[in-house]
């Protein structure tokens, strides 16, 4: 299961954001998986979210620098016309 082997590389207690996250569902899972771990979602905001999720425009996430342990990009860019701007930011907000 692709929750199991999220779970089992991200550290206790991590924060992370998840790009495009979909509905969110193998984040929960993963969560439920790993005690203390928090991921949040972001791009489209969707309804019945599984994770809290915040709008995000492709170039700046709403989020300060340095504000999550991991960033995870599960198939998202190659829908974008600049993957280097997403990376970017994953950097800045990512430690």
């Amino acid at each position: 299961m692709p929750s199991n082997q999220l779970a089992a590389l991200i550290p206790p207690s991590a924060r992370i954001l998840d790009v495009d996250v979909g509905t969110g569902t193998l984040d929960l899972l993963t969560t439920r998986k790993r005690s203390g771990v928090s991921m949040v979602g972001d791009v489209l905001v969707r309804p019945n979210m599984r994770i809290p999720v915040c709008p995000f425009d492709g170039t700046r996430t709403p989020f300060p620098n340095a504000s999550f342990d991991a960033v995870i990009f599960g198939d998202v860019l190659h829908h974008t016309a600049h993957p280097y701007v997403m990376l970017r930011e994953a950097t800045r907000v990512g430690e």
